[in-house]
């Protein structure tokens, strides 16, 4: 098994976008106005399994089901903060690492 960090990059233009996972996601930045990076654990062993994720701004409308993944701030305005959301198929509540770093069984059944 080898393990590791893969850089993700997902516009802020609050659609989801689909991204080929195998493991948990880590961290979360911005270089860019338009764009959130993220980083994620990738086992070249593992299954990769499709996860939906969104960039939500700060007072936007959150999917009706989520997990929080991590945040950070827009890279020309500091005032602006993003918020990397993973759309759910569960109900939130089911999840047992909701709000913490990490996979969510319920979502991603090969974590």
């Amino acid at each position: 098994m080898t393990n590791r960090i893969y850089r993700y990059v997902i516009s802020t233009d609050g659609e989801p976008h689909d991204f080929l996972l195998s493991g948990p996601i880590r961290a979360a930045g911005s270089r860019v106005v338009d764009a959130v990076e993220f980083w994620a654990e990738h086992d070249s062993d593992a299954v990769r399994v499709t996860r939906r994720l969104v960039v939500a701004g700060t007072g936007q409308a959150l999917p009706d089901q989520y997990v929080y993944r991590g945040h950070t701030f827009d890279a020309l305005n500091l005032s602006l903060v993003w918020h990397l959301i993973e759309v759910c198929s569960e109900d939130p509540k089911s999840h047992p690492e909701n709000g913490h770093p990490g996979v969510c069984p319920v979502c991603w059944p090969h974590a």
